[in-house]
């Protein structure tokens, strides 16, 4: 008992100390954002212009020439620096860049001909129809003469610079930031988007439907490697947790194909549960039949043949890797005939459950005293009805813990099926991983998920031992 008050009283101090740390945290965090929450210093609009030059030199590396071509020659004067309360400064710049958007706007039905015809000729030459690439490549270099013909255009705009550490400045480039360095650039794009007809020959053309010529066009002039998020400019410990938040974001509650990424995994724990409950009932019912097709050839010396079968089966379940038996039963046996990959995992976890189940229900129908076999027979019952009457009853009561641990075994060693494609909890996050090329957070989910199971199974099986104990004492 004392051991007991003790053991609670630890934890109770463990938690206090937990939770003193939590506050203490929390308090650092706010104390030391609002010291950080003004800029060190400030800077002069020769030094906020070339902060500005240099981070706008860095755009044009993998995108369309016109876009390159842009950023090449369009100007940005910094005209004058206010500090402002959010950790930022503001800029006022005199902007010259080139008219995207007239551009767009007063060619776009010669582009979307050139595309038409581009496409029809192919089909007249019985190649495939023309994608997005092929359409770019043919219009890349009409679309580039007109742009640079265009003229330039002027107009003021507001630029911030962000303070992310002391002396490091950042140009925040919002993505109405581009779109007005860049000529009005989401106009350009809707207004292609939203294209409907064309003229070919004369005549007006419905063109709403065909997708490639308008990404094939708005490709020309694509802008897509810049960097829109807000520069950080909290401190250290919520930079870092900002950047836990944003991965975890992006690697469960960001949509793919319309769905939420942690379905994924979802749908993989739901696939591990239905191979795992699936197989551990075929692995009971073999191992019963097995461990009395054993105990009675020891016992009565009948059934050789089948006690032989039983021993070979033993042998090559157990003495085998579980991984090489998947593949095997998969790849050599089922897929041939036709049998998919989920049937295919519950019958080689329910072989290999099978192999050690047996053994477990050997153990414990020998250990049923001998006498209650005996006093069966004296009752008159058969051998075969004295032991399902009265030997395995008392031999599954005795195993049943022992039969639970092989279910949470099981549980952890289907963590392989992905091997032959079943969709399990592993493959769901190996596949947020592809996606996202982020290998900690799905990897350590799936973990979390397998042990929250383990850990839960586990109490069961405690308890379950506890109600076994009170029984035996009655």
């Amino acid at each position: 008992m004392n051991n007991k008050k003790k053991l609670i009283t630890t934890k109770r101090v463990f938690l206090a100390c937990l939770l003193l740390a939590a506050v203490a945290f929390a308090l650092y965090v706010v104390i030391a954002q609002s010291l950080a929450s003004k800029t060190s210093r400030e800077l002069t609009a020769e030094q906020a212009q070339s902060i500005v030059n240099e981070r706008l030199a860095l755009l044009p590396k993998v995108q369309a020439d016109a876009a390159v071509y842009l950023t090449n020659n369009m100007s940005v004067e910094v005209k004058s620096v206010t500090q402002s309360d959010d950790r930022s400064l503001v800029l006022d710049c005199d902007v010259a860049t080139y008219d995207l958007y007239g551009t767009v706007e007063e060619n776009l039905d010669k582009y979307l001909a050139l595309a038409y015809k581009i496409d029809h000729e192919r089909i007249e030459k019985k190649l495939p129809k023309a994608n997005s690439t092929i359409i770019r490549q043919n219009i890349k270099d009409e679309f580039n003469k007109d742009f640079e013909k265009a003229g330039k255009v002027e107009k003021s705009l507001e630029l911030k610079i962000y303070e992310v550490e002391e002396n490091d400045f950042q140009l925040y480039l919002s993505d109405e930031v581009i779109d007005a360095l860049y000529g009005d650039y989401k106009k350009a794009v809707a207004l292609v988007k939203d294209a409907q007809y064309c003229t070919i020959d004369g005549q007006q053309v419905q063109i709403s439907n065909n997708i490639p010529y308008k990404n094939g066009i708005v490709e020309c002039f694509t802008l897509n490697n810049y960097d829109s998020k807000k520069p950080d400019t909290s401190i250290p410990a919520v930079k870092w947790l900002n950047s836990v938040k944003n991965e975890f974001i992006r690697n469960f509650l960001d949509k793919d194909n319309g769905r939420p990424r942690y379905m994924y995994i979802v749908d993989g724990l739901k696939n591990t549960i239905l191979v795992t409950l699936s197989s551990l009932l075929i692995g009971i019912v073999i191992g019963f039949i097995v461990a009395v097709i054993r105990v009675t050839n020891d016992s009565t010396g009948a059934l050789d043949f089948g006690a032989w079968i039983c021993k070979l089966y033993l042998s090559v379940m157990r003495g085998t890797p579980l991984m090489i038996q998947l593949l095997i039963i998969y790849f050599v046996f089922l897929l041939p005939a036709g049998v998919g990959s989920i049937p295919s995992a519950i019958v080689c976890f329910g072989l290999n459950s099978g192999a050690y189940v047996s053994e477990i229900v050997r153990g414990g129908i020998m250990s049923v005293d001998k006498g209650q076999m005996e006093a069966g027979r004296s009752l008159g019952f058969t051998y075969m009805r004295t032991m399902y009457h009265i030997v395995l009853p008392q031999a599954f009561k005795a195993v049943l813990p022992s039969l639970a641990n092989e279910f949470i075994t099981l549980l952890k060693e289907t963590s392989v099926a992905f091997y032959i494609g079943v969709a399990d909890l592993t493959l769901g996050g190996l596949k947020i991983r592809s996606i996202t090329y982020s290998s900690f957070m799905p990897l350590v989910a799936i973990a979390i998920v397998y042990l929250i199971l383990v850990l839960g199974l586990s109490k069961l099986v405690e308890l379950l031992e506890r109600r076994l104990r009170k029984g035996d004492n009655r």
